[in-house]
């Protein structure tokens, strides 16, 4: 079977967890590719878009939204990873499979992203022009649409 690669960015604070807040504010990313049934890590980015101004009533600006989001088109992302997502969550969906995640503890969410790695598989190929959000929690994965 010849699937596209999935390249995960994980939204990271500067301890290598997962930062609690917005995907937009972290201060980093870190990339991984799924190759042959395991996560292998790539590389380390630095959030271009966190220091763009917003004032509050503007918070999900576009601009950032869309700094964002060819920032990371550019490496090749497919799926976002965050334990928080604000209101550009629904420009992300258009060009990423978003998901939350609970724990902050990396290797953990690896370990149960591993599992599910076949349901992104087929969110990329069944849905390529607008995709669901996945919520993974303790029990389990929810899988739902952005209104």
């Amino acid at each position: 079977m010849n699937e596209q690669s999935l390249i995960y960015a994980f939204a990271l604070n500067n301890e290598n967890t997962f930062h609690n807040s917005h995907f937009g504010e972290a201060p980093k990313y870190g990339i991984y590719k799924f190759i042959e049934g395991e996560f292998q890590w790539e590389k380390e980015l630095p959030n271009q878009a966190k220091d763009i101004e917003e004032s509050s009533e503007q918070h999900g600006s576009k601009k950032k939204g869309n700094l964002l989001i060819n920032f990371l088109k550019d490496s090749g992302v497919n799926v976002l990873v965050s334990s928080h997502f604000g209101p550009n969550i629904k420009m992300v969906i258009h060009h990423f499979i978003p998901v939350i995640v609970l724990n902050n503890n990396t290797e953990e969410v690896i370990s149960v992203l591993t599992k599910h790695n076949d349901w992104f598989h087929d969110e990329l190929a069944n849905n390529p022009s607008e995709y669901k959000l996945f919520k993974i929690k303790n029990n389990g994965i929810q899988k739902k649409a952005i209104s």
